[in-house]
């Protein structure tokens, strides 16, 4: 009886023996510790039925690891026989505050996560233990502006969490001042200046629409010599002038002319309402006597709408004289008359405006008018 029970204490012993092993020669974090095995003796050839089994061995056939038990048997070295066998416990996961890793870090309002590594170097850290890092909490917070100031508003200091800048709601707060300093645009102006008045610039603040305005200086005065036209000197009544080659005489100072003299050697003669000499525009009125005269080459000949006149012989001697075109409504038969055309072509056709014909056939009787 006593020396089965030694034998059951020596089990109990042998066991957590192995397992303080286990423990004892664990290397640093991260090698590797394989399981130990404890191979049988050669057995004797005592008969097993005879032999009193006194000289007995222990066998490990399986080590315990973290998570599985070991295997044991009782082998008699004398005979063989297997005496008593038996399962090691589990040696479980062994942690320290040296193989960890931070999974998640824990903020002012959420819990962070740290994993634990079994240090068993058999079970190679694939045992792990998950512990909840508490969240840290806001700190006591600083002062800091949170609503900026405006040339119009205040703005505003708020206590603000140094860890994440949350607000600290029940905490101190300041009330930053306006700056007062508005931001100006361009300006527009809004009164035009004269010579007489000031005009008027304004102002608008970009960010709170307030206004300022300035004075406009005045504009200059224009010079008193620049409001006269500089004096013309107008020919006076008498005058003659040429424009385009054919001779005007001037009959009213600054109004009227006469046309007196036409362009040598012209085909096509053209006497307009007007012209103009030195800026001033002047009426056609009349034809003087001998304006056309002896011109061998003109073939036709176009009088004005101003003509009112038109002198004796003032087509004089103009054989190849076939047309005249009279675009004046203002002759009668004391300014005009067939004799204003002498030894010029028999078959000339005068063509005159149409409400005139009637009167002008009789002014200029024995031309064909039309």
């Amino acid at each position: 009886m006593r020396k089965r029970f030694n034998k059951t204490v020596n089990k109990i012993v042998t066991g957590a023996l192995v397992a303080t092993m286990a423990f004892s020669f664990v290397p640093a974090f991260g090698s590797a510790l394989a399981p130990v095995t404890v191979h049988a003796a050669e057995t004797g050839t005592v008969d097993p039925a005879t032999c009193p089994h006194e000289n007995t061995k222990d066998i490990c056939d399986k080590a315990s690891t973290c998570i599985a038990k070991g295997h044991w048997r009782e082998v008699c070295q004398d005979c063989g026989t297997v005496v008593d066998e038996w399962d090691s416990p589990k040696l479980g996961h062994r942690f320290d505050e040296e193989h960890y890793k931070i999974t998640k870090k824990p903020t002012c309002t959420e819990d962070g996560e740290k994993v634990y590594y079994c240090t068993l170097n058999f079970c190679n850290h694939t045992g792990t233990k998950t512990v909840t890092l508490p969240a840290t909490g806001h700190d006591d917070g600083v002062l800091k502006v949170t609503k900026e100031p405006t040339c119009a508003e205040p703005g505003l200091k708020e206590t603000v969490c140094s860890k994440c800048g949350t607000v600290l709601e029940g905490k101190p707060t300041e009330t930053v001042p306006a700056t007062g300093q508005h931001t100006w645009d361009n300006g527009k102006i809004t009164l035009a200046p004269t010579t007489t008045k000031e005009g008027v610039k304004t102002f608008t603040c970009t960010v709170c629409k307030a206004t300022k305005t300035e004075a406009v200086a005045k504009l200059p005065a224009k010079p008193k010599n620049d409001t006269k036209k500089p004096a013309t000197s107008k020919p006076k009544a008498g005058t003659k002038v040429t424009v385009g080659g054919n001779q005007y005489t001037v009959t009213k100072v600054g109004s009227e002319v006469r046309f007196s003299k036409a362009k040598a050697s012209i085909k096509a003669l053209s006497i307009p309402a007007t012209i103009k000499y030195k800026g001033v525009t002047y009426k056609v009125t009349a034809i003087s006597a001998n304006a056309v005269k002896g011109n061998k080459k003109i073939k036709s000949a176009t009088i004005g709408a101003n003509v009112k006149s038109v002198a004796a012989k003032a087509f004089n001697n103009c054989p190849k004289l076939k047309t005249v075109t009279i675009k004046s409504t203002k002759l009668t038969k004391k300014t005009a008359s067939k004799k204003s055309f002498s030894k010029v072509n028999k078959k000339m056709v005068i063509k005159v405006p149409k409400k005139v014909k009637k009167a002008y056939a009789k002014i200029f009787k024995g031309y064909k008018v039309k």
